[in-house]
């Protein structure tokens, strides 16, 4: 679970090398991931700014592999801002890359979630995610760390009620988090947790989890 600063250094120094004759695909990664990292610290006006140096990079060299990690962050952005046309415009830019490129598709199935949550649309959070869930497991999409994708599908199903299927899905990747040591994923799991211990009337359990 490497730390925020270093990730925001290694990203900082790969897009650097784009001016000096670096790869611009590795700056376009770079910068997707930075966008990431300055969102998670709450730098969101430079999260957009690296954003935009991505899009212009994108477009200069029509390199748009990474345009989707790029407009997932932005659509998060704006959809906590409220900037809702700016959210789904950031969505709708990709579905074509997406199409073409399957991995790419996981940043903009959680912006699409992102966005319906932000928007209180728990259903439409459940009904964006719950095909992940039958996807098969050992790859990066069930490792922590990488698509924070469980806790927002565990706490739609709680906040639609559906608490036993909340925790039946929350086990397996609470025990896989806790196995890698992956802290952060462990606190967002813990806030899931914790919302449905809550729900079933375990404020203790629930505390503990919040904690």
């Amino acid at each position: 679970d490497i730390g925020r600063a270093d990730s925001k250094a290694l990203a900082e120094r790969a897009v650097a090398m784009a001016p000096l004759g670096g790869s611009v695909r590795i700056s376009l990664w770079a910068l997707g991931w930075l966008a990431r990292v300055q969102f998670l610290t709450g730098e969101w006006d430079r999260a957009l700014h690296s954003v935009e140096q991505g899009r212009t990079l994108a477009a200069s060299s029509g390199i748009v592999l990474a345009t989707p990690l790029l407009e997932w962050t932005a659509a998060q952005v704006h959809a906590l801002r409220g900037g809702w046309e700016e959210a789904v415009g950031a969505v709708r830019a990709t579905d074509v890359i997406t199409q073409d490129y399957e991995m790419m598709q996981m940043p903009m199935q959680l912006a699409r979630a992102q966005i319906a949550e932000a928007e209180a649309d728990y259903a439409k959070v459940r009904r964006v995610l719950d095909p992940l869930t039958r996807m098969a497991s050992g790859g990066a999409l069930h490792e922590p760390g990488l698509w924070p994708w469980a806790d927002l599908l565990a706490n739609a199903l709680v906040i639609e009620g559906q608490l036993a299927a909340a925790d039946t899905f929350l086990r397996p990747h609470e025990d896989r988090a806790r196995t890698r040591g992956h802290r952060s994923t462990m606190a967002r799991l813990g806030s899931a947790r914790g919302r449905l211990s809550g729900a079933m009337g375990d404020l203790p359990a629930a505390r503990r989890a919040f904690e």
